[in-house]
Order: structure tokens, then sequence, then C-alpha cells
């Protein structure tokens, strides 16, 4: 259970952190010889934000008080996930009509990701885990061949010069959202182990290697794809079909993964009032999807992960000056099947 926990965690991350390479190419490469040492601090801040979420088992429906404080806070991060499973379901409706011959294969794409995404949510953390056995390996392999293509023009590579303050904050931002969006996944993958550090431990090591990877594969053509919606697929096309539907696997599953994981912690944050809160999850991302994936990752992710961030540092403050109380909304260890069928 616990290397399932592992690949759940992982496989959560990976979409909207560096599935398509564009992420890599707008928080790493395009900052030349510097990527690599904000990929080293990604898996450093990374590690410390999981590790502020696992000194509590609460979920994310359980991080604030009740009160309009509180509310305001769950709604905030309600529109974090809104925008992100939008913008996982927007990816999966592009890969289809990219990959499918059907006049409305984009709608068709979206639909049946968030359906599949909506009935996966509601299962055990183990299937999430299966998904990221099969996604890290093929994920890891595109990037090998994408490595292997050599530069248009080799003076390309050259950073270009951005102030490295901006690059940190950016950055920040980045992981913030990345941690966020597996909130709950992490939550989970701490109820099923003792040991927190060395589960942080190998999920980061994972992390900081697809990173490396990625940004060696995306660094020598930090120019021609800097416009490049899908860089991945751009660079794969150099091995005709079979690189282009392995592009399209891997971004799949790495989106359909995260979709999962996000649609998990939306169903905690919806009022238990709500009938059918899955369902009203699903909703919220298909609608959130029509503003376009490129549109809510330029314009939404770094903002909206420093809110994430804001909002772990806010619930921590909190908690030193709460005194914990087995009835309290703060520190309550949610009920393991409420996690399950909610």
């Amino acid at each position: 259970m616990f290397f399932s926990a592992v690949f759940g965690i992982v496989s959560a991350m990976v979409g909207a952190g560096f599935a398509s390479g564009r992420e890599i190419m707008q928080f790493f490469s395009r900052y030349g010889p510097v990527s690599w040492g904000l990929v080293l601090l990604a898996a450093v801040i990374t590690g410390w934000l999981m590790r502020c979420l696992m000194e509590n088992s609460a979920g994310v429906g359980e991080m604030f008080p009740a009160n309009p404080v509180g509310s305001m806070g769950r709604g905030i991060l309600l529109l974090l996930y809104t925008a992100a499973g939008g913008a996982m379901t927007a990816a999966a409706g592009e890969l289809s009509a990219l990959t499918v011959p059907l006049v409305h294969a984009r709608a068709l794409g979206s639909l049946l990701t968030l359906c599949a995404g909506v009935f996966l949510s509601m299962r055990s953390l183990r299937a999430l885990g299966s998904i990221g056995k099969l996604l890290i390996p093929l994920m890891l392999s595109a990037f090998f061949f994408c490595s292997r293509i050599p530069a248009e023009d080799a003076s390309l590579t050259v950073s270009h010069g951005f102030p490295i303050g901006a690059a940190v904050v950016r950055l920040i931002g980045y992981c913030g959202l990345n941690v966020m969006l597996s909130a709950e996944v992490i939550r989970e993958a701490g109820e099923k182990t003792d040991n927190h550090p060395r589960l942080i431990l190998i999920a980061c090591c994972f992390i900081g290697v697809m990173l490396c990877v990625g940004n060696g594969a995306m660094l020598p053509h930090a120019k021609e794809l800097e416009s490049a919606a899908l860089p991945m697929v751009m660079l794969l096309r150099a091995y005709g079909k079979p690189g282009f539907y392995l592009s399209a696997v891997v971004l799949y599953l790495a989106v359909f993964s995260t979709l999962i994981a996000i649609l998990r912690a939306m169903r905690r944050l919806i009022p238990k009032r709500v009938q059918s809160p899955g369902l009203l999850a699903g909703l919220l991302c298909g609608a959130s999807s029509l503003l376009g994936f490129e549109t809510i990752v330029n314009a939404a992710y770094a903002v909206l992960g420093w809110l994430g961030i804001l909002l772990i540092l806010g619930k921590k403050f909190f908690e030193r000056g709460t005194k914990y109380h087995p009835a309290s909304s703060i520190g309550r260890t949610p009920n393991k099947e409420d996690g399950n069928t909610r």
C-alpha cells in the first residue's frame, strides 16, 4: 500500500505540474541554466508543503473553521479546484479531438473523461496509484525520447535573462498549486502510512527526477517551444505516428489522474446537504473547461497556487492558537469511509 500511496501522490500532481511540457517551459526551461536550480528548489518546496498538510490529517473540507472567514477560505479553494479541473477537462477534450476522427470528438472526450473521473473519484486511493504505475514509466520514456531530438539551433538555448526573483515567486506558486490540487490524495496517503518523512522523500524524489528529465528534454528547445501549447507533442512528432500516440497516451493519463484527485477534493468541499456532490463537482469542472486549457494555465495557475499556499499557512497559523478538541471542525480526523463515499 505504501507505494500505491506514493504513485497516487505523484500521478495526482503530474497533470497540472508537467504533463504537456508547457508547464516545464513556463516555470523552468525558459530561465535557461538557472532552471536546474529551480528544479531542486521545486522538489524542496513541494516536500515542505506536503509535510504541512500531513501534520494534520483533516481533509480539505475540514481545513478551516465553521465561520465566515472559514467559508471564504473554502470558497477560494473550491475556485482553485474548479479552474484546475476545467483545465484538465479541456486538455482531455483537445487530446480527443487530435486522436479520434469524429466531428464532436472534443465534446465527447471531455464528457466521457468527466464521467469516468467522477466515478473513480469515489473509489479507493489504490485505483489512482494503479494509474500512476503505468503513467510514470510512460512519461519518463516520452521525455527521454524528446531529449534525443537535436535542437534546430544551439544558440536558442541561451537564457532569456528573466529576473531570478520573479522566477522564484512564480515557482512557489507553481508548487503551491500542485500540492493543493493533490491535497486530498496527500491526506489519504498520510493516513495509509505512519512513516510520513519516508513517504514525502520518495514522492519528492520521483517528482524531482521527472522534472529533471523533462527540463533536460525541453531546455535545448526553449526558444522554439516558448509559445507551443503542447511542447511534448511537438517534439515527439519527429518520431511519426508512434511518437504522436505515445504523447497522446501520456498526456491523457496525466490529466485524467489529476482530474480524479481534483474531484476527490471538490466532493469534500461541497456542503453535505448537496445530494450529489460528485455530479456538482463534475458540472463545475465542465463549465470551467469552456475557458480552454491554455487560458487557464497562463492566467490562473500561478495566482491560484499562491492562494493555495496562503490557505495552507493560514490554517497552520490558526491551529497554533487553537487547542485541539475532538468536536472541533479543525483537527478533526474524518471518517475514512467518508472519503470513499463522498
